[in-house]
């Protein structure tokens, strides 16, 4: 069990809970508005919602046991298949049609505001428990994509796309380093590929253990559904004579 500070499971939270909350609300909103009934939308958030929690719990205990430490590969596999989930949930029926909501391309950058959270990393550097070589990447970048997401929604809102096709190439690109960082520094001595202290181990532990393996699966499935919402929005402005041109993007 680890001994982080108590405060860090409070700033896991953001992330770990906040970004999931704020993503179903905007599909029970798109839903709806897209002619869903209410109980299907309802019914769809709180099957997610607890699938979601289920998982989580499963990952709690995996971690606490020490089930993660002992064999680090559980760590990508859950990564990946936390991945592949959210990516099948877009294929039911109440998230697909608020995905193609008309607003979807700027609704869908909302959940990014919260990778802010990303300080976590930092501050648990500068107490000597990550390397900078993770913590420095990782939690920079997450905090200019949490700051950008606002103005960046904006600009989505006013026609112009390319900022935002932009910020989830950067999005991605940064949590796909992250993920490699976390990997090559250490999640314990014998998969350590880059010789630093301390390792990357703390990233098997709790409450850390969650963001890799929840929040970064969702942020990145979110990247790509808003790359996809982009792409429809501009072909549907291109097919309206007068409407929108690239030189708008």
């Amino acid at each position: 069990m680890t001994t982080m500070p108590w405060f860090f499971f409070v700033l896991v939270a953001v992330p770990v809970l906040g970004i999931p909350a704020v993503t179903l609300r905007i599909v029970y909103r798109r839903a709806r508005a897209a002619g869903t009934s209410r109980r299907s939308a309802t019914t769809t958030v709180v099957v997610s919602a607890l699938v979601a929690l289920a998982w989580m719990s499963v990952l709690w205990w995996a971690s606490a046991s020490g089930v993660l430490s002992r064999m680090t590969l559980l760590m990508p596999a859950a990564v990946t298949v936390w991945l592949l989930v959210v990516l099948l949930w877009s294929r039911v029926s109440a998230v697909a049609s608020a995905l193609r909501a008309p607003d979807a391309a700027s609704a869908l950058i909302a959940p990014q505001v919260l990778r802010v959270a990303g300080i976590i990393f930092v501050l648990a550097m500068l107490i000597g428990r990550l390397p900078w070589l993770f913590a420095l990447p990782a939690g920079l970048g997450d905090i200019a994509v949490g700051i950008a997401a606002p103005f960046v929604m904006r600009a989505v809102e006013r026609g112009r796309y390319r900022r935002a096709v932009w910020f989830n190439v950067f999005g991605l690109l940064d949590l796909v380093v992250a993920l490699a960082l976390g990997a090559l520094t250490g999640l314990s001595a014998a998969t350590q590929v880059i010789p630093v202290v301390p390792s990357s181990a703390e990233l098997t532990q709790l409450p850390l253990v969650l963001i890799p393996t929840t929040a970064v699966p969702l942020a990145i499935a979110l990247h790509v559904f808003d790359l996809v919402a982009i792409r429809r929005r501009v072909r549907s402005a291109s097919a309206v004579p007068k409407v929108g041109t690239l030189e708008s993007v």
